[in-house]
């Protein structure tokens, strides 16, 4: 038989079709723009207050709940409060709640089933939902949440270890406005959970005494309306919206008592839309007094983007990898550029995105922080769609351009890309640095070759066109960098000049770039002395400029910080090299400044790559890379010489106040005292020192840092529609958080800016431009900056959104009649992600009677049940995740059927008088003609007089909530309703309970590396475990191969559920008691079948932990023809040894041809074990 799921509409707001206009009409004194408003006190402003400090201003019964909730929970949580609401914005802990591999986590689906009182097979979203909600009730009195006040959970499952929870406040049917608690599980752990904008209001009825016609009126004379709108888009809808007290507020600042920033006003919300016009006005009118509280464009006006390609690295034309990358790569964002607008659109955002309404958009690359000023014309770029690709082509240099006016070069358009992205890094560890907030001006394709310089007097950067033997400096991101780093030097805290200058520059490029070549490409056609690069692209570096030569091995650029990577192999030195290989000038030692600098930039270069890479440290390049630049951006604003020198002598150190090396142990240093050492103190010696520019005392030892975070955070960064939103777990002794952000072409191995510094363990990135790569990576940061953690695992992710198609409606169609009151309305499949769903008594949607959103199916049975012999208009639009929405489809019409007899249904399971039935059950019955829905009874007489079970529901199944009792005899029925009235009962039906086996779900054994189970019933790998095969495209099978000891590897070919896959495991006794000795199993095994030519084998053995196979079955055809692109399940029943207890194993070996074995190789074969406890009688 067909049984109907039913489907429930949750009750949220009805939105209208996302209007993605961007030429709205312009804003005059005659129009609607220039009458929105928007009342103060509704936007609500949340703030985060530990609890420890809002505790002497709470009561004495509040002060008690939180003790109440550590003494059950336990005190190891970070609590903030809402002091205007009194709630709970975050509780920050770890408290295992589903079975999962977090910290702690015992929990089993057994332990489940006990606490929710009901069969749970695996878990699910209901699940989640139900132990959220059981939570928010055991602890209600500290959270200051009703449960009674809880709507329906929406839960979401990110990964598979990773879920969230969202619950919106509805008070007697009512939704509250922005208020929702808000749940995170990981790893089966509850880490964060908490509210936002939660509060209880205090006498408000939910009764209007404004009708919503009269609230229509109310807003047409408020805002000079002379008719009704004509096009509602939101039939008006009843509110609860919260306000924050006025004299509650200095400014966004709360002064009053804790739990009583808000007031509330019942109202009701609608939307229209003028004849002609885009925008979609969203209306709220006090429901009591008639107070219109708001009226608002509620469009989304498209978020435009500035972009062009640009050179990432250097302008070789090729991109071997991302060190030498010199192509040009498309649609990178101009950042902070000018657009033409008024504030606050005058700029874009750091992803090259601003907010366009209309008109027309001109960028002349004249941005916020930096101004390009070409020397072949203009860059300036407009379009009228709000959208700018200034192009560019790879072979694009100098003057060539691809349109947008003679200045729109590769140069302007890579200088104005890389210096921004360069300056915001640098403003992550320097935050109250005045020139990085300033404009600095680049000059690019200046008449000149083979340079660039940085002007004090001007303070400009300054690049030049290819030519002389050398390519355009004006394209390459390491001369960029360089000579940025001057005026860094310049503009840093002692506002001179360091000696060497251009050592400081270096470390600025190849700390950015973090490759050890200073401007690769650089040298195109003139010969240094030392031979061509390894790609053939330009000529290597002698960085000698007297005696023998110094050689480069595969730098094209300027010189190279890495001395692995020169001929001689052999760290630069002032003796050995500056005093031997470099003429005389002002720089160090008395030496070309260029040249002398060779030991500072390897030793910077040795402290990133070398000594933090090695122990006792073993940093990742992530890591090394933050420590680095957090120290030389921190650590050298003061360095006046770099390090002392004396060539006469031979001699050199660092130990001067000044001197890099002791200015870089005061950025490092955790307690004012440089005796104890310091957290990177030998890493910075060893480089250094290796260059003999360190300093003896005080002697290098690292210092421990106290109460430090241990750990690195584990975050999880998911990209939505123009956001990337980030989590991590909470670590211990972090007092705030640091988000590291790159993007672009290199992914995580790029310079990364610390775009943000938080207190709670997650943070909503919203400057990001669809389609663009971002990388994340979290550091835990105790309130002593110099006690750190290492850097999480770099994670990147790609935000984007589409609006979905508009669906195909399929039935019923225009003018079916004697449809059934509880409409099933069907559409075609898409893409998208959900639906909404409409049926109106009117063809303009005037009069919605019966509605639903996020509708996950291409189905929905309407609910509630329509009138009888009325005639319906439907409609559906779908939507995605990230918040795109189609147009509404075309409606169609149908007329209902009138009142009919309805038949009592036919009761199918349990069948009457069956025995031993499972307590945890589900009655299931036949669907009846006509019915809108069917009440069910349960008793325990015949008479029903004892009900202990009974509901009414809409499909023709329905399991009680509580587990009968074991061993005893009920009596059910049930009759068919709809809105003329029910049917007479069915016949009674009997059964009697008995004892029941629920199968343990097996966990992945990381010593025997297969799933396992210990002593039950039945061990089942469920539906994930060992799903796929493999490495195959698009199934890649967890912890595989899930065979004892790994020795058995799957066949990685194929596609996933095109080819063969092994997909789920379970062993059951038949008799339903535990596994012993001798007892008679079932073995069923779920394959995906290829066709006739696949094969089963299945194996066993007593021993897991030293398999010896014995043979159960070998070369079984599971699969016919038919069978072909489906699942199948195969069983097999057979004793368990006799004699034998503890850990046995079966194994199953699914395969493509071939020949039987217990590891037969194959492309397409699939083994897994799974291991079960046998028990002694």
């Amino acid at each position: 038989m067909r049984h109907v799921a039913k489907l429930t509409a949750c009750c949220a707001l009805l939105g209208a079709a996302t209007s993605w206009a961007i030429v709205p009409p312009e804003s005059g004194p005659g129009t609607l723009a220039s009458k929105a408003f928007f009342k103060p006190e509704l936007s609500l402003t949340i703030s985060n207050v530990p609890l420890r400090e809002l505790q002497p201003q709470m009561s004495t019964a509040g002060l008690r709940s939180w003790d109440a909730f550590f003494a059950r929970n336990g005190r190891d949580f970070n609590v903030y409060l809402d002091a205007r609401t009194g709630t709970p914005t975050s509780i920050q802990g770890s408290i295992p709640l589903i079975p999962g591999d977090g910290v702690g986590n015992r929990v089993t689906l057994d332990g489940l089933r006990q606490r929710l009182g009901r069969n749970i097979q695996q878990v699910d979203a209901a699940t989640i939902a139900d132990l959220i909600v059981q939570f928010i009730a055991d602890n209600q009195d500290a959270m200051a949440v009703d449960p009674l006040m809880l709507g329906e959970p929406r839960v979401t499952q990110i990964t598979p270890h990773l879920w969230q929870v969202h619950i919106p406040q509805v008070i007697d049917g009512v939704t509250v406005r922005h208020s929702r608690v808000a749940a995170t599980i990981s790893h089966g752990n509850l880490i964060l959970i908490g509210t936002e904008a939660w509060s209880t209001p205090q006498q408000l009825s939910v009764r209007p005494t404004v009708a919503p016609e009269q609230a229509i009126a109310f807003a047409g004379d408020r805002l000079g309306l002379l008719e009704t709108p004509s096009v509602l888009w939101m039939q008006p809808t009843l509110e609860i919206v919260p306000q924050v007290r006025a004299d509650a507020q200095r400014g966004q600042t709360f002064i009053g008592k804790v739990g009583q920033g808000y007031t509330y006003n019942l109202a009701w919300t609608y939307g229209f839309q003028q004849p002609g016009e885009m925008e979609h006005w969203k209306v709220t009118v006090d429901a009591q007094s008639g107070e219109v509280l708001a009226m608002e464009d509620d469009n989304h006006y498209l978020d435009s983007t500035i972009k062009g390609g640009v050179y990432p690295t250097t302008n070789i034309e090729t991109c071997a990898d991302n060190t030498v990358c010199g192509t040009i790569q498309p649609n990178s964002p101009m950042p902070w550029a000018n657009t033409g607008f008024a504030s606050p659109n005058n700029y874009t955002d750091g992803a090259g995105v601003y907010n366009y309404s209309s008109g027309t958009v001109t960028t002349t690359l004249n941005g916020k922080y930096v101004k390009i000023s070409d020397t072949c014309g203009t860059p300036s770029f407009s379009s009228t769609t709000g959208n700018i690709d200034m192009g560019g082509e790879t072979g694009d240099h100098d003057c060539v351009t691809d349109g947008g006016g003679t200045g729109n070069t590769a140069s302007a358009r890579s200088c104005f890309y890389e210096l921004n992205k360069l300056k915001e890094q640098a403003r992550g560890w320097l935050p109250t640095n005045t020139w990085l907030q300033g404009q600095l001006t680049a000059n690019v394709n200046i008449n000149n070759t083979c340079n660039a310089f940085w002007s004090p007097l001007e303070t400009t950067v300054n690049f030049y066109r290819s030519g002389g033997g050398c390519r355009n400096t004006g394209e390459i991101g390491a001369v960029f960098d360089h000579e940025w780093g001057h005026g860094i030097d310049d503009f840093d805290a002692n506002g001179t000049l360091s000696n060497s200058s251009e050592g400081y520059a270096d470390i600025a490029a190849i700390y950015r770039l973090q490759t050890s070549c200073v401007g690769f490409g650089f040298f195109h056609t003139s010969d240094r002395g030392c031979g061509k690069t390894l790609d053939g692209s330009g000529y290597n570096q002698n960085e000698a400029l007297t005696g023998a030569a110094w050689c480069n091995t595969n730098c094209s650029g300027v010189r190279d910080a890495d001395w692995e990577k020169h001929v001689n192999k052999t760290p630069a030195t002032p003796a050995d090299f500056t005093c031997t290989r470099c003429t005389a000038s002002s720089g160090l030692c008395g030496k070309q400044v260029h040249c002398s600098a060779a030991p500072v930039r390897q030793a910077a270069w040795d402290f990133v790559a070398r000594d933090l890479r090695a122990a006792p440290y073993n940093y990742d390049s992530n890591t090394a890379f933050m420590v680095a630049n957090k120290i030389f951006y921190q650590g050298s604003g003061n360095v006046g010489t770099w390090h002392g020198c004396n060539c006469t002598a031979g001699t050199s150190d660092g130990c001067g106040a000044t001197n890099g090396y002791m200015q870089w142990l005061a950025a490092d240093d955790d307690n004012g005292d440089l005796a104890d050492g310091t957290p990177h103190m030998t890493a910075l010696y060893a480089a250094y020192n290796r260059h003999k520019i360190a300093c003896a005392t005080p002697a290098p030892v690292d210092s421990v840092c106290t109460n430090a975070p241990a750990v690195a955070p584990t975050p999880t960064v998911t990209a939505g529609d123009g956001q990337v939103a980030l989590q991590w777990t909470p670590v211990n002794n972090a007092s705030e958080y640091w988000v590291m952000k790159t993007e672009g072409f290199a992914g995580c191995d790029f310079g990364k800016a610390k775009v943000a510094t938080v207190t709670t363990p997650g943070y909503v990135d919203n400057e990001v431009a669809n389609g663009r790569a971002y990388c994340y990576s979290i550091v835990a940061a105790s309130s002593n900056a110099a006690c750190y953690s290492k850097s999480s695992t770099c994670t990147c992710v790609t935000p984007t959104c589409a609006a979905p198609s508009v669906p195909t409606l399929g039935a019923p169609n225009t003018g079916t009649t004697g449809v059934e009151l509880a409409a099933v309305l069907d559409w075609a499949d898409s893409a998208s992600g959900a639906y909404d769903v409409q049926v109106a008594s009117d063809a303009a949607f005037t009069n919605v009677v019966a509605s639903a959103t996020g509708v996950m199916t291409s189905q929905w049975s309407v609910s509630p049940s329509l009138n009888i012999s009325t005639t319906y208009y439907w409609r559906v639009r779908a939507s995605n995740s990230c918040g795109g929405v189609s147009d509404w489809s075309a409606p169609r019409s149908f007329t209902t059927r009138g009142c009919v007899t309805l038949q009592a249904p036919s009761l199918s399971s349990p069948t009457n008088n069956a025995t031993d039935v499972d307590p945890i059950l589900a009655l299931d019955w036949s669907d009846r003609t006509s019915a809108t829905g069917y009440e069910v009874q349960v008793a325990t007489d015949e008479a029903f007089s004892t009900l202990v079970a009974s509901t009414t529901t809409a499909a023709s199944l329905w399991a009680p909530q509580t587990a009968l009792n074991s061993n005893t005899t009920y009596y059910w029925r049930v009759r068919s309703t709809d809105v003329c009235g029910p049917s007479v009962f069915s016949n009674v039906s009997k059964f009697t309970t008995g004892n029941v086996c629920v199968p343990t779900l097996a966990t992945y054994d990381t010593t025997l590396k297969t799933p396992a189970c210990a002593a039950g019933c039945a061990c089942d790998t469920g539906p994930t475990l060992i799903n796929g095969r493999g490495t195959m495209t698009g199934g890649n099978e967890t912890n595989r191969p899930n065979t004892l000891g790994g020795t058995c590897v799957d066949g990685n070919s194929g596609t996933y559920h095109s080819d063969e896959s092994l997909d789920r495991m379970s062993i059951k006794t038949l008799d339903d008691g535990p596994f012993y000795a001798g007892k008679q199993v079932e073995l069923a095994v779920t394959i995906w079948c290829y066709g006739t030519t696949d094969y089963l084998d299945l194996y066993y053995t007593t021993k897991a932990a030293k398999p010896s196979w014995n043979t159960l079955a070998t070369n079984i055809q599971p699969c016919t023809a038919a069978d072909a692109g489906k699942a199948k399940t195969f069983t097999h029943r057979f004793p368990l040894q006799k004699t034998v207890t503890g850990l046995q194993a079966v194994r199953a070996q699914f395969r493509y041809q071939s020949t039987a074995g217990t590891c037969s190789s194959g492309n397409y074969n699939d083994r897994d074990d799974l291991v079960f406890t046998v028990s002694p009688r």
